[in-house]
């Protein structure tokens, strides 16, 4: 592994190759780009983590090419690192290069350690602020997550608790008959055994979006579990909005009143084979059913 990728944009040869070598010294990988068209060509194919640029080029000038990177509508370009480096050593000319959005300039005649000393400096900075970025994108999706959690087990816990307050007050103000009496009582079990049930769901989605969790490994008999959830779930098999019923909490319109549910089981079931570096695919036809296809890479395949 390099410390980075550093793409040298000048036309000397004799100085891009004493650059070159002294920049994979200090463990960089290193391109080149003797011309400005070049030199883009290989920003938008490589995306460098830092780019020493020579004002006076062939095609398009240092300035140009800065200006070209600063209004990129890709971040991961706009935001490379530039150090300029130039015999136009004027204070106008390095004003310039400020203002078309080069990160430092150097003029020529410069020295090698004043080089390599500013690449290791942006490069490290440039790394900060990604880590620094993708914390701040880790830290929002599990807000987010969370938001979402919260939302929906206070809305499955209300809808349960009120069917288990309602049956359990009935049944302490009226007297039951023993048919009665068991039907109450399954109404109450049923909703406690779906809140528990919910519950470990949540908990073992969030562990595993989060990747605290690493997924024992263990072998099964894959027909046989299909077999079962076919049967549980025959009942249910009805949804055919294909194209969302991956997605968390979405239930189809036509079996929001008519089932129990929180939306979240194929999700589940996308997200553990994911997990496991598989994917899952749903065909459906009318009048036919769905067809889901399972694929664990390197292990198995199964189709149901």
């Amino acid at each position: 592994m390099s410390d980075g990728k550093i793409l040298v944009v000048e036309d000397d040869e004799d100085l891009v190759h004493m650059l070159e070598y002294n920049l994979t010294r200090k463990g960089y990988a290193t391109m080149t780009a003797l011309d400005g068209l070049d030199a883009c060509y290989l920003i938008e194919e490589e995306k460098p983590d830092l780019i020493l640029l020579d004002v006076m080029l062939p095609g398009l000038s240092g300035f140009e090419i800065c200006e070209i990177i600063r209004n990129h509508y890709h971040e991961e370009i706009s935001d490379i690192p530039i150090i300029m480096l130039t015999a136009l050593g004027s204070m106008e000319n390095k004003l310039k290069g400020i203002e078309t959005g080069a990160d430092d300039y150097i003029p020529k005649p410069f020295t090698l350690k004043e080089v390599l000393l500013k690449v290791d400096r942006l490069v490290c900075k440039e790394k900060m602020k990604k880590q620094m970025n993708m914390k701040v994108k880790n830290l929002e999706a599990r807000e987010k997550q969370q938001t979402d959690f919260q939302s929906m087990l206070f809305h499955e816990l209300r809808n349960q608790l009120l069917i288990i307050g309602g049956y359990s007050s009935i049944a302490q103000r009226h007297e039951l008959t023993p048919e009665k009496h068991r039907h109450y009582a399954g109404v109450i079990k049923e909703s406690s055994c779906f809140l528990n049930s919910l519950v470990e769901e949540i908990f073992l989605l969030s562990r595993v979006e989060t990747g605290e969790y690493p997924l024992p490994r263990e072998e099964v008999c894959l027909e046989g579990i299909t077999q079962q959830i076919i049967s549980v779930l025959l009942q249910q098999a009805t949804e055919k909005d294909i194209g969302k019923i991956f997605n968390k909490f979405y239930r189809g319109e036509n079996v929001k009143n008519k089932t129990k549910g929180t939306g979240i089981g194929l999700y589940i079931a996308k997200t553990l084979i994911e997990a496991m570096g598989g994917i899952i695919r749903v065909e459906s036809k009318d009048g036919k059913g769905s067809y889901f296809k399972v694929v664990l890479r390197d292990l198995y395949e199964i189709h149901d």
